[in-house]
């Protein structure tokens, strides 16, 4: 059962951050996202885990408003254009981009770990990493930098936390 959330009156400038358990809605797409567990949180934003209203599971990431009104809009608005604009099998996808009183929120394809998540594992299991599987990351991670390098675009925050990765299924 779908339980929306009736905000209270804001002004331009107010916020209402969301809680696990609270449900977005979309202006967009008109889909309706219930936010989950907490993943991250860096200078900019903070990143949870969510479902629509079908449960399928996404990433929904929130821009934090601690900076002047226009210049977060300008970097969400960057940011919502070069990811739709990115469409390629070593890249997130986006797959909704709105509103919702007053903060900007992207929702994106969950990935399955951080690069620093898969090498501490492997660490547990075995010392090093097989040259075929290094090979394997360097050559998908390359694919998908040459990608949006042809688009003009830097990444300028690629660290092990940043890289992705999802095991392949079938």
């Amino acid at each position: 059962q779908l339980a929306l959330v009736i905000p209270r009156i804001i002004s331009e400038n107010d916020v209402i951050w969301p809680n696990t358990g609270d449900v977005i809605s979309s202006n967009q797409s008109r889909m309706h996202y219930t936010i989950a567990d907490r993943l991250a949180e860096g200078s900019y934003a903070v990143v949870h885990l969510c479902e629509d209203y079908f449960r399928q599971p996404f990433v929904m990431k929130i821009q934090k408003p601690h900076r002047c009104k226009t210049l977060v809009e300008t970097d969400w608005n960057k940011e919502r254009d070069f990811l739709q604009t990115v469409n390629h099998p070593n890249t997130i996808r986006l797959y909704d981009a709105f509103v919702y009183n007053n903060l900007y929120y992207y929702v994106m394809e969950r990935a399955d770990g951080t690069l620093r998540s898969l090498l501490d594992d492997q660490a547990k299991r075995s010392p090093g990493l097989a040259f075929d599987t290094f090979v394997n990351f360097a050559r998908q991670l390359l694919s998908g930098l040459c990608h949006i390098h042809k688009k003009k675009i830097i990444h300028r925050d690629l660290q092990v936390d940043n890289i992705l990765f999802k095991y392949e299924r079938g």
